[in-house]
């Protein structure tokens, strides 16, 4: 799995990006000017995020597509989108709004929610493999993974 988050204040400031791929994954945290790259996946949204979670439930969340191998299971709105789904430990994905180019979306995983108001997101971009990949900017400090 590939995914790549860039966190953006309302206000427009670049706060963070988080970028997986095969190999890993790496992030940079502009407040705290820290780069990392780590082959743990699982662990570094945790770094970042300051919650355990899984990539695959932001997957769900950014791009509703289930997987029910891993014992989720959904319920739809009447036009097929995705309503509610739930994860085998408790972890919820509720979308809450959709209109037009905005989505609202509560990821609720242990004691800790995650509220996503998604705008102008696009989920078909067109893919470069070096959008799944952060270079450390020379004045970051690099943590060791």
């Amino acid at each position: 799995m590939r995914l790549r988050i860039d966190a953006i204040s309302s206000l427009g400031v670049h706060l963070a990006s988080v970028a997986m791929n095969e190999a890993g994954g790496s992030y940079i945290l502009n407040s705290e000017k820290r780069y990392k790259f780590s082959q743990n996946r699982e662990g570094l949204l945790e770094e970042v995020l300051n919650v355990r979670i899984s990539p695959k439930i932001l997957f769900l969340a950014l791009f509703e597509e289930v997987q029910v191998e891993d014992g989720w299971k959904c319920e739809r709105e009447t036009k097929g989108q995705l309503r509610t789904c739930r994860g085998p430990l408790g972890s919820q994905v509720i979308w809450e709004e959709r209109a037009q180019a905005r989505r609202k979306v509560q990821v609720i995983v242990s004691h800790y929610q995650i509220s996503l108001d998604l705008r102008a997101f696009q989920p078909n971009v067109q893919i470069n493999p070096a959008m799944f990949e952060l270079k450390r900017p020379p004045s970051f400090r690099n943590d060791a993974g």
